[in-house]
This record gives C-alpha cells, structure tokens and sequence, in this order.
C-alpha cells in the first residue's frame, strides 16, 4: 500500500491571494489565553470512545517520526460498516492550523481491522477524523488527536481568510454560488460549484465520479470539534461537470474550513476555501 501523504501548505499562497479586505477574519487559540481550548481538546478525546463505539488502534501510536512512513491499524469494534460513498471508512487528518489535510479510505481484513500508511510531514499535534456509518445507523464521527514528533503547542493557531466567490489551485479555476446568498447555522444551504480551466476559462466536462458521486466536500470548523463531509448530488453518471452541487447545513456559527474534492483525467484535485457562517 502506498503511503498518503498530506499536503502541506500547498495551497497556502492560492486561497489567501483570495481574501477580501473587508473579509479578513482571524482566529487565534493559544494555550495560555484560551481556557476553552481545554474544554475543547476533552471532549476531542472523548469523541473517540462515546456514544457505544471506540477507535481501537492494535499498536497504540506513540512517538511517531516524522517523514517515515507510519502504519495505522484499527477498528471500531465488531459492527457490520454501510458504505458511505463506495467506503466503510474514511479518514481525514488535519493538523492543528488546518494548513494540511488528507483524505484517504483505509481497507479492511476479514477481522474487521482497517489499515492506512500515513506520512507525517512535520512535529505537531494532528486531528483524525473517523467517519462511518454503522448499517441500519447516521454516520458518526470520532475525532482523535494524535502527536507526531516534538510537540509544542497542543492548541494551534488558526489563521482563516475569508473567500469571495473565487478559488483557484492548479490548473483549475472554481468559482461557487450558494442559495440562499447569507450561509446562517441550521439553514440548508445549497452549494454550486464551476469548474474551469485556469488559463482558457473553459468549462471542465469531463470530471470523473470519486468516492461514490461526483465529488465530496468536507468541511471542519476553527474550534476543529465539528466534522461534515457531503457527497456532491450528482450520482451514477460516468463523467460531470462543469458544474458541482451540494447540499450542506452547518450547525452553529462560526469560520469554517472547507476542501472540494473532484476528480478529473489530469489528476485528483482538492480546493480549500474558507467560508463564515452567521
């Protein structure tokens, strides 16, 4: 199996050319000034164990190098899996200034243990999101926190942009609508996304399915205790584009961080963006 390697700060310089002035938001938690970080990384520990399932890992990880590759195997007991999205599992990895993120489907052995080889790029504090859906069951999410090398800061500094309509990475030019205009918590919220080509402006038709639809679209807030991740509605077609629609209700308020995730016959492309919710 072929380590996944996340990517770091590789889209940094794209999405904040983005920002807008009068958009500028910045969120700091500091392990010093914020009391409520602590309340926060409790229940980010809890989160692995409540609710009747555990993440298991058979070797628990400690003192994990960096830039070697790192086996992960684990489970969550013994419960039949649905798949969401063609998977029964999928996990994401975040680090604590949601610079990087990875997306990636471990596999699983008849004893009903997933394996995935990750590489950690950097000492820090990491996020891992478990998402799945046990049958018969919603999805449920379990988020544990992980240490890689020296870690110096277990709170992280979140610094988010905000993005108008635009995003741009690669090759590829997106531009995004949503309905209604103002994103408020607890509202249904319909995303359009247009996928072109940077340098000729031309629409994208020939994007392929991935991961069960068209495209996924995951999203974490600033406090990293809040997990979402939609397939796009197109479903069951053998190739889409230009255009990308999801539907998504955010929970509470606050500046989230979002990754569009498509597939095209250039490569695999993920799209940061962040976005406020009133």
């Amino acid at each position: 199996m072929n380590p996944v390697r996340p990517l770091v700060n590789r889209y940094k310089p794209v999405w904040r050319s983005n920002r807008v002035k009068n958009n500028l938001a910045f969120l700091k938690v500091r392990s010093n000034r914020v009391k409520k970080s602590f309340f926060v990384l409790a229940m980010i520990c809890l989160a692995g164990m409540a609710w009747g399932y555990e993440v298991t890992f058979k070797e628990k990880p400690v003192k994990l190098p960096i830039n070697k590759i790192v086996p992960l195997v684990f489970n969550v007991g013994t419960v039949d899996l649905a798949e969401i999205g063609g998977q029964k599992m999928h996990l994401v990895l975040v680090d604590l200034d949601l610079e990087m993120m990875f997306h990636c489907f471990p596999a699983a052995d008849a004893a009903g243990n997933f394996s995935q080889d990750v590489v950690f790029p950097q000492d820090g504090r990491y996020l891992l999101y478990f998402y799945f859906q046990p049958s018969g069951q919603a999805p449920v999410v379990k988020i544990v926190p992980l240490d890689v090398g020296k870690v110096v800061n277990k709170f992280g500094t979140v610094r988010m942009y905000l993005d108008n309509e635009k995003i741009t990475a690669d090759w590829q030019a997106v531009r995004f609508t949503t309905e209604p205009e103002e994103i408020k918590e607890k509202t249904e919220i319909n995303f359009t996304f247009l996928v072109a080509e940077m340098k000729s402006g031309k629409p994208v038709q020939n994007l392929l399915p991935y991961a069960g639809g068209g495209a996924q679209l995951v999203a974490i807030n600033a406090t990293q205790d809040i997990y979402l991740q939609k397939q796009s509605v197109e479903q069951g077609l053998a190739a889409y584009g230009p255009e990308l629609h999801f539907k998504v209700i955010f929970p509470k308020k606050g500046i989230y961080k979002l990754w569009l995730e498509f597939r095209s016959k250039k490569k695999m492309n993920t799209v940061p963006f962040t976005l406020q919710v009133k």
